[in-house]
């Protein structure tokens, strides 16, 4: 393999004269902070084998503002001394030798210790910093990879930011609806190849829930402009459960996961079938060309996919009945406390609650009670907006480098110069709390307090 002369820079080590590059554009699994930021590096002069070099931030340019790190001609440098002292000859043909740099805590680092000091490893990058979550702290490169984990414990959640509530809701649904725009160019839902689903079903769920929860956005925006986007804190529901499900089904292996899922499919597809057949009788069942033999057959199955959830449930040890409940999953998949989070939320919006139908009550000394506050409605739409945007990117995470074989594309236009400006905006509004403080009689003074009416 031959560097492309374009866009190349020349540096010249212990006197001899490379080559080096970076790529130009992100692939679309690095423009997503998926993949980290690399570069290669080659003799000047009759080239041989190519250094690979792998860093352990993402590019600068990535679409998702992830913690990034430029590459600079000093590091080039010190990677080509490292890369030879293990044995690359670039001047000789052969395989790319490849050198993959870690990083550890800026805390273990001594304040004396002076330039990087890399080493190589077979280990992922450093963490991403999740849209939810708070940033992870940065790194210094490391001379001995044992003594350092190849991924740092996550960051308890923050309020940090939580600031929305002050940005006006029609500011946050212009920011979310040029979002929308960038996101149908930057993931495109299309279809999917039949025996390709068969082979891995999670393809087919992560295409339903992406199309779903742009499709959610846009319901989102549109309803909050006809003053109804208090409504659409029910589709935080499903978009929190797509997280969940996709980043446990991911951790799982194809074997496991295509048994499960196909037994899970199962058993909703026959409960809500036979529960048709309860509610109607087999005389309407018949009208509409379910003969009973059939619906015979159907309740059959269902009695075999229970008896084999029972058993995944004894080997992967779930609570509960025979299904694996969602917090269970979330635990499984590292998003507990997103789940704890929003999971009561949506619970209420969705199910009578007889807490949210006294929080929907908003009264005055007066005597006059309303269900119908303007300000809560926008702070419930404000909420639905941010939680939304934030709970899509997370799906591109939970999906990973499954989304090209779920009919997924990108517009190859789209760089970061049409992304940052959108998330930039995004994270300017900040945070929506999900618990306004007006709800405890509270404002930033204290205790809310009001004139005699008399």
């Amino acid at each position: 393999m031959t560097l492309p002369g374009k866009g190349s820079r020349l540096i010249t080590v212990s006197d001899v004269a490379y080559r080096w590059r970076v790529r130009h554009k992100p692939t679309y699994c690095q423009g997503n902070g998926w993949t980290p930021m690399t570069f290669a590096v080659e003799l000047a002069e009759k080239p041989g084998s190519v250094l690979l070099v792998t860093l352990p931030y993402a590019r600068p340019d990535n679409w998702l503002l992830e913690q990034s790190m430029s590459v600079r001609p000093a590091l080039v440098a010190q990677c080509i001394r490292k890369a030879i002292s293990e044995g690359w000859t670039p001047n000789l043909p052969g395989p790319a030798h490849r050198l993959d740099l870690i990083r550890r805590p800026t805390s273990d680092v001594p304040p004396s210790s002076s330039g990087a000091k890399w080493t190589r490893t077979a280990g992922p990058p450093g963490p991403r910093t999740g849209s939810h979550g708070a940033a992870h702290k940065g790194g210094e490169p490391v001379e001995d990879s044992r003594d350092v984990p190849h991924s740092e414990p996550a960051a308890a959640a923050d309020l940090t930011g939580l600031v929305g509530h002050t940005a006006g809701v029609t500011e946050r649904v212009e920011a979310v609806e040029a979002f929308i725009d960038v996101a149908s160019r930057l993931v495109a839902v299309g279809d999917l190849r039949w025996a390709e689903v068969e082979a891995d079903f999670r393809l087919l769920a992560i295409n339903v829930a992406l199309r779903r929860q742009l499709e959610s956005l846009r319901a989102a925006a549109m309803l909050t402009r006809q003053n109804f986007g208090h409504l659409a804190v029910v589709f935080v529901r499903a978009s929190l459960e797509d997280v969940i499900y996709l980043s446990f089904f991911g951790s799982l292996t194809l074997e496991e996961s295509q048994r499960l899922f196909l037994l899970l499919g199962n058993w909703d597809a026959t409960r809500s079938l036979l529960a048709q057949r309860d509610y109607v009788g087999d005389d309407v069942m018949r009208m509409l060309w379910y003969p009973p033999a059939f619906l015979d057959a159907v309740q059959a199955k269902r009695d075999e996919v229970r008896l084999q959830l029972r058993e995944l449930k004894k080997h992967y040890g779930w609570p509960g009945g025979d299904l694996p409940p969602g917090a269970w999953i979330a635990e499984r998949a590292g998003q507990k406390d997103l789940y704890d989070y929003l999971h009561a939320a949506t619970s209420r919006a969705l199910h009578f609650s007889a807490g949210e139908i006294m929080r929907r009550g908003w009264g005055h000394p007066s005597g006059k009670m309303i269900t119908d506050k303007p300000e809560f409605r926008e702070h419930l739409a404000s909420f639905a907006l941010d939680q939304l945007w934030r709970l899509y990117v997370e799906t591109w995470g939970a999906a990973g480098m499954l989304m090209e074989g779920a009919g997924i594309s990108s517009d190859d236009t789209l760089d970061s110069a049409d992304m940052e400006p959108v998330l930039s905006r995004l994270l300017t509004l900040g945070k929506v709390p999900l618990v306004h403080a007006h709800e405890w009689n509270l404002a930033p003074e204290g205790p809310l307090r009001f004139a005699d009416p008399n």
